[in-house]
C-alpha cells in the first residue's frame, strides 16, 4: 500500500504539513517520492524523486528551479559519469560557464560575446577548435559580420564571399553572352566571360566592355589581364592580347601589345559578325 499521508510525528513540522486536509506527500509503493502530487506525471504541477534515481520538478508559467552559489565564483552544478566528474556548469565574473575540462564556453554579457574558456572558468584564448576536422563539422555558418582569420587588425577581416552572373556590353556592336560570372572574396573580384559578337559599327573605337558589377578600388583602380579571340583581324606583329580597367567605374579595354611598338587600342573596326572573346579579369573594390 502507498502512504499518502503525513505521519503524526511530523505533523507539527510546517515545510511538511499543507496546513489543510489535502495529502502533502505521497510515498509510492516502488518508494517513489511526490510532493504536491499523488502519482507519477511529469506533466502535473509538484516534484518527483523515484527510487530509480531519475527526479523531476513541474512548475507551471514560472520558474522551474535556482541554484545558488554564495561569494565565490566556481562550479554550480557538476556532472558525472559512473563517479567521474564529466562536466560542469558555473560562475565566473557573474558569467556562465559551461564545459569539460579545458574545453568551454563563456556567456560574456559585457561584451555580447560568447567565448572560449576552461569549465573552472579559465583563460582559453587560441586553444579551442570549433569543429573536428574530417568527421565532426558543423553544417552551415550564419554571419552578419565578418571573421577575423589569423589576427584581429582590419587587414585580417574576411567580410564578404559572393557570387554570381553580370551582364557584359560593349558598345557599337550587338553581342550574345554565352557566360559571364563574378566571384568576390573579400575585396577582391574575378570576373569571367564568353561573348560572341553579331555585327558591329567597324568603327575606329576602341573595343571595350561595360556593365562590370562592383567600382574598383580607390586605392588600386588599375587591373590587367589577358584574353583569348577568334576570327579578330589582330594589327601585325600582335603578341599579346591584353584587358585593362584604367579607373574605378571604368570600362575594360582591350589592348594589343606589339613586337617592338608601344601598347594600342584593339579597334571595333578589327571585328567580324564572327568574332568571340573569352576572357577574365580580377580587380580590388572597396564594396
Amino acid at each position: 500500500m502507498a502512504l499518502t499521508k503525513v505521519p503524526s510525528e511530523l505533523s507539527s513540522t510546517p515545510s511538511i504539513v499543507d496546513g489543510g486536509n489535502a495529502t502533502a506527500i505521497t510515498i509510492t509503493s516502488d518508494e517513489d517520492l511526490l510532493v504536491g502530487k499523488s502519482s507519477l506525471d511529469v506533466a502535473t504541477v509538484g516534484h518527483e524523486l523515484r527510487a530509480s534515481g531519475y527526479s523531476a520538478a513541474t512548475r507551471d508559467g514560472a520558474t522551474v528551479g535556482s541554484f545558488t552559489r554564495l561569494n565565490s565564483d566556481g562550479t554550480i552544478l557538476e556532472f558525472r559519469k559512473s563517479s567521474a566528474a564529466v562536466g560542469s556548469i558555473g560562475t565566473t565574473g557573474s558569467n556562465v560557464v559551461i564545459g569539460t575540462g579545458n574545453t568551454g564556453l563563456r556567456f560574456y554579457d559585457g561584451g555580447s560575446a560568447i567565448i572560449p574558456h576552461t569549465a573552472a572558468g579559465g583563460s582559453s584564448n587560441g586553444l579551442v577548435d570549433l569543429g573536428q576536422g574530417g568527421f565532426n563539422a558543423f553544417k552551415d555558418l550564419y554571419l552578419s559580420g565578418g571573421a577575423y582569420l589569423g589576427g584581429t587588425a582590419a587587414a585580417n577581416k574576411l567580410d564578404q564571399y559572393e557570387s554570381g552572373t553580370w551582364t557584359p556590353t560593349i558598345s557599337g556592336c550587338t553581342i550574345t553572352v554565352q557566360r559571364a560570372h563574378y566571384l568576390k572574396i573579400g575585396g577582391l573580384v574575378h570576373l569571367s566571360f564568353t561573348i560572341d559578337i553579331n555585327s558591329t559599327d567597324n568603327s575606329a573605337v576602341q573595343i571595350a566592355i561595360s556593365g562590370a558589377p562592383f567600382t574598383g578600388s580607390v586605392a588600386n583602380s588599375e587591373s590587367t589581364s589577358m584574353f583569348m579571340a577568334s576570327n579578330v583581324d589582330f594589327p601585325s606583329g600582335t603578341v599579346m592580347a591584353n584587358l585593362y580597367r584604367y579607373s574605378r567605374s571604368g570600362d575594360i579595354a582591350f589592348y594589343v601589345t606589339r613586337d617592338n611598338a608601344s601598347l594600342s587600342s584593339l579597334l571595333r573596326s578589327t571585328l567580324t559578325s564572327s568574332s568571340q572573346f573569352w576572357g577574365s579579369i580580377v580587380m580590388q573594390t572597396d564594396d
